[in-house]
């Protein structure tokens, strides 16, 4: 009901405009009869183009804006701005119940979303500068960071990147912190409330947090075991020095405090690590008693 409503308002638009064009180029009294034929298959055509409509069509929208711009060669530039306004309000008014329509459906899909807001952002907005600065476009742009976030936050393993410089990193305990400050404030948002409460996948994802921590932590340190494995291995075998040796057990000490279940898997590198740093030991030894008797 709202796309037939708002293609009669288009109809009355365009009606307004032929009329108005029409006292432009003919005066008001004499009205140029191939201007006003024009304007009325012009009028048609844009209005069947959007009658009946079900998903956007880039086609058809860079299509209508060709037809557009090819009257600047009969009209001048203010005239032609008001065919191009009411034709980028029809496309605004079209991509406005779309892409809300997504957003209130429980099943709402990522790529339809997209193809929308593409639409909005990169073609709408393309054609006319000025469409961001509509409230419609903007309140969609304001909506769709939220939804990004809260569907990342949703879908995506939490396992942040650790930083490990061979001694810190980033302490689990600390993001899962700011995580659950950041679900707060996604769910206290005015936007996400209004319009994405409705969506499964990201419900299910929010909501079970706690369960996906668990997991994520236990990958979280899986992965930071083999980082610290793959730093101090490219210290040279023959290299490896009590310096060494101090600074990787300081790091499988922090690792015991964190996440205990890793343990295992770095003492058993340390011990290996200090076999290497008692044999450069001994060598050391041996050469410096060989250089003495000598």
């Amino acid at each position: 009901m709202k796309i037939i409503k708002l293609a009669g308002i288009f109809v009355v638009l365009l009606g307004g405009i032929i009329l108005a064009l029409s006292i432009s180029n003919g005066g008001g009294e004499n009205p140029d009869p191939d201007v006003e034929s024009l304007l009325e298959q012009y009028s048609r055509e844009i209005t069947d183009s959007w009658n009946g409509l079900t998903e956007w069509d880039s086609l058809l929208f860079t299509g209508n804006c060709n037809k557009i711009e090819a009257l600047n060669n009969d009209y001048s530039a203010s005239q032609v701005s008001v065919l191009r306004e009411a034709n980028i309000t029809r496309a605004i008014e079209f991509l406005e119940k779309k892409i809300f329509d997504e957003w209130h459906s429980a099943n709402c899909s990522k790529q339809k979303i997209d193809t929308y807001y593409k639409a909005i952002t990169k073609e709408v907005c393309k054609v006319d500068d000025g469409a961001k600065n509509n409230p419609t476009v903007k309140e969609i742009k304001e909506v769709y960071n939220v939804y990004c976030q809260a569907l990342n936050l949703a879908i995506n393993a939490l396992v942040p990147n650790s930083n490990f410089n061979g001694e810190t990193w980033r302490n689990y305990a600390d993001y899962q912190d700011e995580i659950d400050r950041t679900i707060r404030n996604i769910k206290q948002n005015s936007r996400y409330r209004s319009h994405l409460t409705s969506i499964t996948s990201i419900n299910n994802g929010l909501n079970n947090v706690d369960n996906r921590f668990d997991l994520g932590r236990r990958k979280y340190y899986e992965k930071l075991c083999n980082e610290i494995i793959a730093y101090y291995d490219r210290i040279p075998t023959d290299e490896r020095s009590d310096a060494d040796i101090s600074k990787l057990r300081a790091v499988r000490n922090k690792i015991k405090n964190e996440h205990n279940e890793s343990y295992a898997i770095i003492n058993d590198y340390v011990t290996k690590f200090y076999r290497d740093v008692m044999a450069n030991n001994r060598a050391a030894q041996s050469d410096a008693s060989t250089t003495v008797n000598r």
